[in-house]
């Protein structure tokens, strides 16, 4: 269960995503209700991703990509 929490480079990527994304907020013209959105899709999409590569399926698959390769 350890192994599914966030590292500190996970954790560090994530944060540097906010402050950018909490920055262009408030420096873009587009109004807040429609820049938020479009703003949450690249944090989902990273979140995402970082949660699948801990994922048990994931892992057996690299590791039977590798057996092949061999």
């Amino acid at each position: 269960m350890r192994n599914l929490l966030p590292g500190r480079t996970e954790l560090a990527i994530l944060g540097t995503i906010a402050v950018l994304c909490t920055g262009i907020m408030g420096v873009g013209s587009i109004p807040p209700d429609l820049m938020l959105p479009l703003l949450a899709m690249p944090v989902f999409v990273i979140a995402a991703v970082m949660g699948l590569r801990r994922s048990p399926l994931w892992v057996e698959q690299a590791a039977d990509d590798d057996e092949r390769v061999v």
